[in-house]
């Protein structure tokens, strides 16, 4: 195994892989690249359509184990 090479982001001090973008504050040498709320808003509201996804019932699968 390789040892992971990991820096600090200069903003927020997280730690963050060399050369990529902090996924913490979206800052990459000290510019604002991701914006981070807009990502943070789109995982809430996949996470609020993925869950009721399954909260019916499946009628083909009953039909076809009762055959």
């Amino acid at each position: 195994m390789k040892k992971v090479a990991l820096a600090a982001c200069a903003k927020c001090k997280a730690p963050i892989a060399p050369h990529r973008a902090c996924t913490q504050c979206g800052t990459y040498a000290g510019r604002r690249v991701v914006d981070t709320s807009r990502a943070a808003a789109r995982l809430v509201k996949k996470a609020k359509t993925a869950a009721p996804a399954h909260a019916h019932e499946h009628k083909e699968k009953e039909a076809e184990v009762k055959k």
